[in-house]
C-alpha cells in the first residue's frame, strides 16, 4: 500500500508542473524572459526528461511558480515603458 500512496502523491505532484515552454506560451512571452523573471524570483525550475519533446531535458515550474510570473509580468507591463521580461525599453 504504500507504494501506491507514494505512486499517488508522486503523480499528483507531476500534475501540478507545467514546463517553462509552456508557461511562456500561456503568459505571450518569450521563453527566455521567463527564465529572467525565474531567476528574478528565486524560484528553481525543475529538470525532467519530457516524453512529449522527444526525451528532452525540459524546465518544469509548478502551477503556483505560474501564478507568480503571471503576478510578475503582469505587474511589470503595467509600468510605462517596460516589456514583458521587466526591462525598460528605449525612447
Amino acid at each position: 500500500m504504500a507504494m501506491t500512496e507514494h505512486s499517488e502523491n508522486q503523480s499528483a505532484r507531476d500534475q501540478e508542473l507545467v514546463s517553462v515552454i509552456n508557461a511562456a506560451e500561456q503568459l505571450g512571452m518569450l521563453k527566455q524572459s521567463v527564465f529572467k523573471v525565474l531567476k528574478r524570483l528565486g524560484i528553481d525550475p525543475i529538470k525532467r526528461r519530457d516524453p512529449e519533446r522527444r526525451n528532452a531535458t525540459t524546465s518544469f515550474i509548478s502551477a503556483a511558480d505560474l501564478k507568480r510570473v503571471a503576478t510578475e509580468c503582469a505587474g511589470n507591463s503595467a509600468d510605462a515603458g517596460s516589456t514583458a521580461d521587466g526591462f525598460t525599453t528605449a525612447p
